[in-house]
């Protein structure tokens, strides 16, 4: 065999064998690190359970299966997570990205149960915290489908939301808190807003897509404002005063704005561009009061 093929032979070991070694310390220290935040969450009150297991995936992967998993938050107002699956992967290339697949997920707590069928996406933690509310504490880039409110609440109807998704960045640093209530409070406070740079939401007859800005008054309650371009708005107009959740003068004012916006898309279909707000525990749309927002206790 001639020298250069050796040489090249040689090097292609060293560098497997090299890249082998950098696999296995970061899957060490990616293992080490869960156990610590697991005990750190228990020491602090908080029940975490996971399935035991380790780092996989090599060589392409970190991939750790945490099976069926539960949260309990406990706080002024205690919350559970649950999830019937959980499996988060790092590529070796991209170790600030977390990729995430859970399935039967469920939030319990104030102001009810909310569940989704799947949750899919990613999470991008930068390497530097944020100093500031102008830097990011985190990226996020997720979508839910077959999302169930709690009883009595609806979004469009009462039914499962077929999917919503967003993809933003939660703004400015959330401080170290011994309860979720406490650490919003002072995100908020120090002026921390979720920038939403996209987002869409399906569920018949309404069918959106747009971005905004959100963030927390007083009392912890999401306000913001939102644009969207969607189409079924005059449907799901129509769907609220049927149903009784817009008065008389309301469905009026929002069938002429509806009807004023309207354009017909490349296939003839009717979409509407629309800027909404979030203020006073409601959305609003101009001066319609359009629904009633959840009301969280934290």
């Amino acid at each position: 065999m001639k020298l250069p093929t050796l040489l090249g032979l040689g090097l292609i070991l060293v560098l497997g064998a090299a890249y082998t070694g950098y696999w296995f310390f970061v899957a060490a220290k990616l293992q080490a690190g869960i156990e610590v935040w697991v005990a750190e969450q228990r020491a602090g009150g908080n029940d975490v359970r996971l399935a035991d297991g380790s780092i996989g995936g090599f060589p392409l992967t970190f991939r750790r299966d945490f099976g069926a998993a539960e949260m309990l938050l406990q706080g002024a107002a205690p919350a559970q997570i649950v999830a019937a699956s959980v499996i988060a992967e790092i590529k070796p290339w991209n170790l600030n990205t977390v990729i995430v697949t859970a399935r039967d997920v469920s939030f319990s707590g104030s102001p009810g149960v909310y569940k989704a069928g799947a949750l899919d996406g990613s999470v991008d933690i930068p390497k530097v915290p944020p100093a500031d509310y102008h830097q990011p504490f985190l990226g996020f880039d997720l979508a839910a489908a077959n999302v169930q409110l709690p009883e009595g609440q609806r979004a469009v109807t009462a039914g499962p939301i077929e999917l919503v998704a967003a993809r933003g960045a939660v703004m400015g640093p959330v401080p170290m808190a011994p309860d979720l209530g406490t650490a919003l409070r002072g995100w908020a406070q120090a002026g921390g807003v979720l920038e939403v740079k996209a987002f869409s939401f399906a569920q018949k007859p309404l069918d959106a897509a747009g971005e905004g800005t959100l963030a927390l008054d007083e009392a912890l309650q999401p306000l913001g404002a939102i644009t969207l371009r969607a189409h079924g708005v005059a449907e799901t107009v129509d769907m609220l005063d049927r149903d009784g959740l817009l008065d008389e003068r309301s469905a009026k004012t929002a069938r002429i704005m509806v009807q004023g916006l309207a354009k017909p898309d490349d296939t003839g279909k009717a979409y509407v561009d629309l800027s909404l707000s979030l203020q006073q525990g409601h959305l609003w749309l101009g001066p319609v009061k359009l629904a009633k927002l959840p009301s969280f206790n934290f």
